[in-house]
């Protein structure tokens, strides 16, 4: 049931393309310590080709983002994946959008295989 969740998350929500296939293998770690010490909710890693950050706004700001952005391309690139999405989720996301994507386009080392969505808590897992 969980991994349909999932499923369902990336395709409706996140706008994944992924053919059906895709979905068969799917891996999910909870309170994922990444090596920038910053802590996400959860990874969640969809057919090894789609990466799949999600971070609270409450633990993860807009300053940290570069981090988490820079942790994520690097667990991406060396795990042969295709797509790294950073996912952040808040109470506010029409507030906190603008703070977020600020610092999100200023980042120089993403490429175009690198989403952020800020989504509220009900939207997001």
């Amino acid at each position: 049931m969980e991994n349909e969740v999932i499923k369902r998350f990336a395709i409706d929500v996140l706008g994944c393309g992924c053919e059906d296939s895709v979905f068969n293998r799917i891996e999910q770690s909870r309170s994922f310590r990444l090596p920038s010490g910053i802590t996400l909710a959860s990874r969640i890693l969809i057919g090894d080709r789609l990466l799949i950050y999600i971070a609270d706004s409450n633990t993860v700001s807009p300053a940290d983002l570069k981090s988490v952005v820079r942790d994520g391309l690097e667990d991406r690139n060396s795990g042969g994946y295709n797509r790294l999405r950073v996912v952040i989720k808040t109470d506010i996301p029409d507030d906190e959008t603008p703070r977020y994507l600020k610092t999100f386009n200023t980042i120089t080392v993403k490429d175009d295989k690198t989403h952020l969505h800020v989504l509220s808590r009900s939207e997001s897992l």
